[in-house]
Order: C-alpha cells, then sequence, then structure tokens
C-alpha cells in the first residue's frame, strides 16, 4: 500500500508520512494530534487513521501550513508549490536528508511549474 508521486516514485503512507513529520518539526512545527504508536495498532487500523494534524511558529506561510496538514489535497497551486519550495529551502539540505524524495519531487514541481499534488 503506498502512495504515488507525478515525478519521483512511490512511498509507503508511513514512510511519508514519517518523513513529513521529520520535516515539520525541523521548522519547529508541533503535533496538535495523537494516534496510537505503531507497535500498537494492525497496519489496516494504521492506514486508515486520520493523517496527524501539526500546529506551526508564526509566520509560517499559510500555504506550508496547508501543506503539512492536508498533503493529499488536490487543489494547491502553482504559486503555492513555489512558496512551499523556498519555504523548505532555507533548510534544503536538511530537507533533502530527511526526504530526498519529498525534496526531488517539490523541485521537479517548480522546475515544470506544476502544483504538488500526490495520491
Amino acid at each position: 500500500m503506498g502512495m504515488d508521486y507525478k515525478f519521483c516514485g512511490s512511498a509507503t503512507y508511513p514512510r511519508f508520512n514519517d518523513e513529513l513529520k521529520g520535516i515539520v518539526e525541523l521548522f519547529g512545527g508541533k503535533i496538535i494530534t495523537n494516534r496510537k504508536p505503531k507497535e500498537q495498532c494492525s497496519m489496516v487500523e494504521y492506514f486508515m487513521e486520520e493523517p496527524l494534524k501539526y500546529e506551526m511558529p508564526e509566520g509560517t506561510p499559510a500555504s506550508v501550513i496547508k501543506w503539512v496538514n492536508h498533503p493529499y489535497a488536490e487543489d494547491f497551486t502553482v504559486e503555492e508549490t513555489k512558496e512551499i519550495y523556498n519555504f523548505l529551502h532555507i533548510k534544503w539540505r536538511k530537507v533533502e536528508a530527511i526526504s530526498g524524495q519529498i525534496a526531488e519531487e517539490l523541485r521537479c514541481c517548480v522546475l515544470e511549474e506544476e502544483p504538488w499534488e500526490i495520491c
């Protein structure tokens, strides 16, 4: 079970969620919803859970807050995608270390002038 990027292959939902959480924490974000630890729930329950929700520090662009809380949304614009990329670019090497796949997908979206869209 997994999700697909436009340009950079696919990833399992748990891996993507863990990588996104790492990026959120890199920028000072905090989890505002909790779920059972992975080892306490079945894989079916894990995939069916609501995604984690995050609170980001003051000054974080609205597009970034939208992205971290609704990464599977289908209504991102090219402009929002560029804003997300530019925000993450402040700590790009660390973002790449957390998730080369997310970083490369954002980079490709910006270069191709495509909005962020994963499924």
